[in-house]
């Protein structure tokens, strides 16, 4: 069981991963758990000891009833979820006017609204490249990746995606102007990369970050 709190499943799983030494495929989930919320989830490790994994220390993780079995967890084995919500509110409610809201949500139902966890921050455009994916538009999904100016980004990433749509298909160029900041465009270098190698092959650059684009 991963206990984690203040990351999400994908990124602790990035750091279990360096911990341990291993490919982060060898570690299987079956769903990504929120990052502002204490939440425990049930992770399978290939290749490594019970002693390895109860070594394991991190400030923002860590691992319980750990035991030796077979088979592996995937994406799309999740049965369910379970949630405690803590709710603040500025004063006393009547326990009768809970009880009525929870009975119209029994009977109605309630929006899930997609959080920033699915549309990605600071840009906030993720849904926009899901559903040029969707539409089989796969050039245009990576380009809004790299070009797509957002009003929550700094003026200097707004000049950068202009220099990049301006170079739009000149794949070493763009490569080189993205390696000036290797991690915060991580993504985006991993797909420039491809395509400097196969120009034309755009659906094997998004596999590049299927972490990214699996729906």
């Amino acid at each position: 069981t991963l206990v984690k709190i203040g990351e999400d499943t994908v990124e602790v799983v990035n750091q279990l991963g360096t911990h341990l030494g291993i490919d982060k495929k060898q570690i299987g989930y079956a769903g990504i758990k929120d990052k502002r919320a204490i939440t425990a989830q049930r992770i399978s490790v290939r290749g490594i000891s019970e002693e390895q994994l109860h070594a394991v220390h991190a400030p923002h993780f860590f691992l319980k009833d750990i035991f030796s079995g077979k088979g592996a967890l995937q994406v799309g084995d999740l049965e369910g979820n379970r949630f405690s919500i803590f709710i603040r509110t500025v004063g006393q409610i009547e326990r009768t006017a809970i009880a009525a809201a929870l009975a119209t949500f029994a009977e109605r139902g309630f929006w899930n609204f997609f959080y920033t966890q699915r549309f990605g921050t600071p840009r906030l455009i993720s849904h926009i490249q899901g559903h040029l994916i969707l539409q089989g538009r796969y050039e245009e999904a990576i380009k809004a990746s790299l070009t797509m100016p957002s009003v929550r980004e700094i003026p200097y990433f707004h000049a950068l995606r202009e220099e990049l749509r301006r170079e739009w298909g000149h794949w070493d160029i763009i490569l080189k102007k993205l390696e000036y900041l290797p991690y915060s465009f991580r993504n985006e270098c991993k797909m420039i990369t491809h395509l400097t190698n196969h120009p034309q092959d755009f659906i094997g650059a998004l596999n590049r970050i299927p972490d990214q684009v699996k729906l």
